[in-house]
């Protein structure tokens, strides 16, 4: 995965969005679920991983959550989310006409 190579969210999504952004647009995808697609897919890594954004090294350093309490939570989070953004996400674009 790239974005544990940049050291902050920021960074990575000033590095990648424009390219992925491009790329969807040269492939002739519709844009909007494209673009929503790709922006949750950019920042759902910051829920599943305790080293996955830039405050999550705080956190554990400080002792404020354990690992393991971490992990848990983050695949927890991170299934629901994808589940209701992968499932309703797609239902509520095409009832409010952006697809």
């Amino acid at each position: 995965m790239p974005h544990y190579v940049f050291p902050s969210l920021v960074g990575y999504v000033a590095a990648f969005a424009p390219v992925l952004f491009s790329f969807a647009a040269a492939t002739g995808v519709p844009k909007y679920p494209a673009a929503f697609l790709i922006s949750y897919l950019m920042v759902i890594s910051s829920t599943l991983t305790h080293y996955g954004n830039g405050l999550g090294p705080l956190l554990m350093g400080t002792g404020y959550v354990d690992k393991a309490t971490w992990w848990k939570l983050g695949f927890v989070v991170t299934t629901m989310s994808a589940l209701i953004y992968l499932t309703l996400g797609p239902i509520y674009w095409r009832l409010i006409g952006l697809w």
